[in-house]
């Protein structure tokens, strides 16, 4: 069961699409190529940022970033990222093939839901393969509330 939900997952990942309203329009849109670069751009979502988030073609190991599900970032913004693009994000080829993300010893979590049910953002996935991420891939935009500690 397990090995058929890997696998499941990995097709679903790799033709994923969340269709997401238009952003608003003062989404910014920002054309990434490195991990630093993708790290800025979702810190602006931790503020509160709709981010339209354009990734050059590519493999981007997630092991540490802002989308590392051991680090874990919580913006309450609209979020889209799409892959595909030429060096400048002028052109996208629509190949989620091309833009793919890793977390190799670990998972990825991209929320945009806040502490105790504050207002949560949207999430769109568009033209990305996810591969190499043995702890699952997990999207959340609905509220928490921590556990107090005891």
């Amino acid at each position: 069961m397990q090995a058929c939900l890997r696998i499941c997952f990995r097709l679903a990942a790799t033709v994923f699409v969340v269709l997401l309203p238009a952003l608003k329009a003062h989404a910014e849109v920002r054309c990434v190529d490195t991990v630093p670069e993708l790290n800025g751009a979702i810190s602006a979502v931790v503020n509160s940022e709709d981010m339209e988030i354009r990734l050059v073609q590519g493999t981007y190991d997630l092991t540490g970033s802002s989308l590392d599900s051991a680090v874990g970032s919580y913006g309450t913004a609209d979020l889209v990222i799409k892959g595909g693009y030429n060096a400048n994000c002028v052109s996208q080829i629509t190949d989620a093939r091309l833009t793919v993300l890793t977390r190799p010893a670990g998972g990825v979590e991209i929320r945009t839901a806040g502490i105790d049910d504050e207002s949560t953002g949207d999430i769109g996935i568009h033209n990305l393969t996810f591969r190499d991420v043995p702890d699952g891939v997990s999207m959340n935009t609905v509220g928490f509330t921590p556990n107090p500690t005891r």
